[in-house]
């Protein structure tokens, strides 16, 4: 009553998401307003004309569920007990946040790949006909279903999906739901006061005044609030039939207090504490209740069907009319009474054996635990949660288990693991008390192995090799000779966490390649040898004394599951092994990695190892893949909370795009870096610098690219980083001085760059020493190292190089006015860049050519190369046989984006569907 336009702009949102624009919709108001009334009414009309097979699903958030994990998701889709054909690919993620079984032990899961699972979830639900789905009083929701819910709704566009969450104005608005508020797919809609016209309507004829004066004193006292009215009205209505006067002076004054007095009135003090038993338990089963109010069961039923009666619970149920009756109910005994009743409650459900979520959603609601059996709820509880991939929920039951055992060692690593993805900086604090407060030296170097990793995340890794080179000591002090196994391999996960958190930041590589050297090296017999081989390997690819050595402990690395461990094996031997020019088995070990991270659905990995296979294939020269590598990783992390704070993706797809010929966009990208103290870190601070100096140079700034390669090698040089195909600042910076014809300076960098070269021994290594050598001197000799260089990189792995290399070779034939040998040397280049992307040199190459008398051949290569690396991807995957929902799953984006990119993919390439799609790529490849 009296909310037609409210109800159409419900209409209008549902439609809008049955046409596929998916969308949510805030219904806010003040309580007792009418969200809930206006929500069932929507919901009827839905029901009645919602296309087959269309599913609404509702739930209702409960203030004493709120710490809960998954208590509203599990709700939601309880009707639907989803059966196994939605919980494939993705989806099965959802199992760990819908299961009901609490007492069942489960690993720990990330919260992105239940919240990632769940999404699919609801993708599978509104793929046959559109999904609603309706969360009432959504302030009290629990945190994990908010967080969830807000990843849905960013993601909602894409699906037949209407999500309809109904806010009580003037609470606290969690952070979470401030987001679902201000995203750009939500809209709002505000319930206001009744108009005077629907009040006038819900009067009943005995109170009802000719001249409306009973009605606007009605909506004065109420302010248009329904539940309030109609509350009000109740009571005068009872008033009259037990012959008591009614006036307008009944009703003036009545208005906000009229709650407490139905509430509180006419009741007899075992109603009272039944009704307190319900208010504190919910709608729970008669025998607790009655054990809570201390009152036989007959005087539960009885008292159920006086709360009835007055309007304090709906008819035929133990749900009160309205939240504000309930906090009335539990307001009515005094400040001290909701603790009491509640520690009795958790008490009652412990002992029943309920599970212990249940039982510590109520000692959250204590001022404090001061019992032993409270502090182990709270620990069981988190486990559930950490186990439904809630470690939000599990932090937030620790941390009341701390206050009770604040010196327990084994509650502050508990807390610190449940802390660590959405806290890291309060999960380093709580690791340096546990391993403080740790008396057995095994134990501080787990502690310490945990604090490695979270230091990377806080940028302390400098403080945590400390740590870990200490407990190393007291490791082989205390352990002595021969360990055991378990031993044996906590001493060598303490050593490669050292180096990993050795290699992070610049200050401490020396000591971490220092340590390398007097080490002896593992046999890689199991995941934490091989962890220590990998980054081993990159140490001393990084130091770059030699390939050779590097390489073998890298492949050693990849023995046992390269993905272990977190798969820091992978990158450390990857790395090495590409600089080694070993390309193969780094690209080989960088997909198992991706493989597998997609299968866990663990998106920073799977982001992280994108971006630095995109790396790896920018070094192989193959610009088209490392592109796609680049872009997946970007997308991803710009979707994501954590991507504003992720460098990579960024420095590799700005490392892409300047030999793409798009300098400008690479700028803008490294532009976009928000990482504080960037220039600490031992390798993306130099990619940057990389990256920034050719975008300047591609852009005519010749001399801020200089400054950029000089602080570069300025950097490395502190850090003993001379690996001299990592950042050859040296090659850039003597092909740019040599342009500029300060060809003295550019053979300084080219002495260098060859005594580096000389040490790491790779062909592409010595033969980017020849370059530059060749492009700083003049002459004949100048020719002769150009000609040896492009001989050397010809049939390696050198692409890119031997492109420059046949380029300048050009140039310099062209000086000495050698047209012919000119014209040769310049199409050979312009034709490895059109088969590798670099439109950059490709420009400059026919430029080059036709001063040289040569005609170039049709710019533009193939089709293929106005894809962009998103749509690149999603091609393969398509030619490959993979679904639409197979890719989406695997890049981690909707099927709507999948859609577009093969319609885009289509398009270009001009092809029919998925059998030409396949053809095309592998004319490509065979190209």
């Amino acid at each position: 009553m009296g909310r037609r336009r409210e109800l159409a702009r419900f209409t209008a949102s549902r439609r809008r998401a049955e046409d596929g624009d998916g969308h949510a919709l805030l219904v806010r108001g003040p309580a007792g307003i009418g969200k809930t009334s206006l929500l069932a009414a929507a919901l009827r009309d839905a029901a009645a004309d919602l296309p087959e097979p269309g599913r609404i699903l509702t739930a209702a958030a409960a203030r004493k569920d709120a710490n809960t994990a998954y208590g509203v998701v599990r709700d939601l889709f309880a009707p639907l007990a989803p059966e196994e054909s939605l919980l494939r690919g993705s989806a099965r993620f959802a199992r760990h946040a819908l299961s009901t079984d609490a007492a069942a032990p489960a690993p720990a899961v990330s919260s992105f790949a239940v919240q990632h699972g769940l999404y699919w979830l609801a993708a599978s639900l509104a793929t046959p006909g559109p999904l609603v789905l309706v969360v009432d009083d959504v302030q009290w929701c629990d945190e994990s279903s908010l967080r969830w819910l807000e990843y849905l709704v960013r993601r909602a566009g894409d699906l037949p999906l209407l999500v309809v969450l109904a806010q009580r104005s003037g609470t606290a608005a969690d952070g979470t739901l401030a987001e679902i508020a201000g995203a750009h797919d939500t809209r709002t809609l505000d319930l206001g006061p009744l108009p005077l016209d629907a009040v006038a309507e819900l009067i009943p004829e005995p109170l009802a005044t000719p001249d409306g004066l009973f009605a606007r004193t009605c909506l004065a006292e109420t302010g248009g609030n329904p539940l309030l009215l109609r509350r009000m009205l109740g009571e005068l209505s009872r008033a009259q039939a037990g012959d008591e006067p009614v006036s307008l002076s009944s009703v003036a004054g009545s208005g906000r207090a009229v709650l407490a007095t139905s509430t509180l009135d006419r009741l007899s003090a075992p109603t009272r504490a039944v009704a307190m038993a319900v208010a504190v338990l919910g709608n729970d089963e008669p025998d607790l209740l009655a054990k809570l109010a201390e009152v036989p069961g007959a005087v539960v039923s009885a008292a159920l069907e006086t709360l009835q009666a007055h309007e304090i619970l709906l008819d035929g149920t133990r749900e009160f009319v309205h939240e504000l009756v309930r906090a009335a109910i539990l307001d009515a005994g005094g400040a001290g009474e909701p603790a009491r009743w509640r520690r009795r409650a958790a008490r009652l459900l412990s002992d029943a054996g309920r599970p212990a979520e249940e039982v510590a959603g109520h000692l959250l609601l204590l001022p404090e635990l001061d019992e032993e059996w409270m502090a182990g709820i709270m620990r069981e509880a988190a486990k559930s949660a950490t186990g439904r991939g809630a470690p939000g929920t599990a932090a937030r039951y620790l941390k009341r288990a701390l206050a009770f055992h604040p010196h327990d060692v084994g509650l502050l690593l508990e807390l610190a693991a449940a802390l660590a993805p959405a806290e890291p900086f309060a999960a380093f604090e709580l690791l340096e008390r546990a391993r403080v407060l740790a008396t057995d030296v095994r134990e501080r170097a787990r502690i310490a192995v945990r604090l490695g990793m979270v230091a990377l995340a806080v940028q302390r890794a400098p403080e945590a090799v400390t740590v870990l080179r200490d407990v190393a000591g007291e490791l082989d002090a205390r352990l002595g000779e021969p360990r055991s196994v378990a031993d044996a391999g906590l001493r060598t996960l303490v050593e490669s966490m050292a180096l990993i958190t050795g290699l992070d930041e610049k200050g401490t590589v020396p000591a971490a390649l220092a340590r390398v050297r007097e080490q002896p090296t593992p046999a890689g017999d199991d995941p934490a040898e091989c962890q220590l081989l990998g980054m081993r390997a990159a140490a001393r690819a990084l130091e770059g004394d030699s390939a050779a050595t590097a390489a073998a402990e890298a492949t050693r690395a990849l023995r046992v599951d390269p993905a272990g461990l977190g798969g820091w094996a992978a990158l450390g031997a990857g790395l090495a092994l590409q600089l080694a020019d070993e390309l193969k088995p780094a690209q080989d070990a960088l997909g198992r990695l991706i493989e597998h991270a997609s299968g866990a659905g663990d998106a920073w990995t799977y982001c992280l190892a994108q971006c630095t296979r995109a790396m790896f294939w920018h070094w192989a020269g193959d610009l088209t893949e490392a592109g796609a590598d680049a872009q997946v990783s970007f997308d991803l992390a710009h979707q994501e909370s954590w991507g504003e704070t992720t460098t990579m993706p960024r420095i590799a797809l700005a490392t892409v795009l300047v030999p793409r010929g798009d300098a400008a966009r690479a700028e803008e990208l490294l532009d976009g870096i928000t990482r504080p103290r960037l220039d600490r870190f031992a390798l993306e601070y130099h990619w940057y610098l990389m990256a920034r100096a050719q975008a300047r140079a591609a852009l005519g700034d010749t001399d801020g690219a200089l400054r950029h390669l000089r602080t570069c090698g300025e950097s490395l040089a502190g850090a003993g980083m001379a690996n001299p195909v990592f950042a050859p600042w040296w090659l850039e910076g003597a092909c740019l001085l040599a342009d500029l014809g300060r060809l003295a300076e550019g053979r300084e960098l080219a002495e260098h760059g060859q005594s580096l070269a000389a040490r790491w021994g790779t062909p592409r290594a010595v033969g980017m020493g020849l370059l530059a050598a060749g492009v700083t001197t003049d002459g004949d000799r100048g020719v002769e190292l150009l000609t040896e260089a492009a001989r050397i990189f010809e049939g390696g792995p050198g692409l890119r190089e031997h492109q420059r290399a046949e380029y300048s070779l050009g140039r310099a034939l062209l000086a000495r006015d050698d047209r012919r040998g000119a014209r040769e040397h310049l199409r050979r280049a312009a034709d490895g860049c059109t088969r590798t992307g670099d439109r950059h040199l490709l420009d400059a190459a026919r430029t080059a050519l036709l001063a040289a008398g040569g005609r170039p051949g049709p710019q533009g290569g193939s089709a293929l190369d106005t894809l962009t690396g998103s749509e690149r991807r999603v091609a393969e995957l398509a030619a490959g046989g993979d679904g639409n929902r197979a890719i989406a799953e695997a890049l981690f984006v909707t099927v709507r984006t999948v859609e577009m990119h093969l319609t885009s993919v289509y398009k270009k390439l001009n092809v029919g569907g998925r059998a030409d799609l396949a053809a095309e790529l592998n004319r490509r490849d065979a190209r």
